[in-house]
């Protein structure tokens, strides 16, 4: 982003990696990790953290839209 950046262009960005996490959590869910000691632990890891962002990405898009217009200043 660069200066002059608008909350429109912030919202957009943030919509789009929220559907970008949302499309890894939805593979990764496709995905076999292993049984026992064949689980691959990395994945469960990677899944994870995916998740964590995915939620964070939906709470801040909320939280814009929910606050749309002060953050504007109108």
């Amino acid at each position: 982003m660069t200066e002059g950046v608008t909350i429109d262009e912030v919202q957009a960005d943030v919509s789009n990696l929220f559907h970008l996490l949302s499309v890894a959590n939805e593979l990764l869910g496709e995905m076999h990790f292993g049984t026992g000691d064949e689980r691959n632990k990395e994945m469960d890891k990677l899944s994870a953290l995916n998740s964590i962002a995915e939620d964070r990405a939906r709470e801040i898009m909320e939280k814009i839209s929910d606050n749309y217009s002060s953050l504007r200043g109108r």
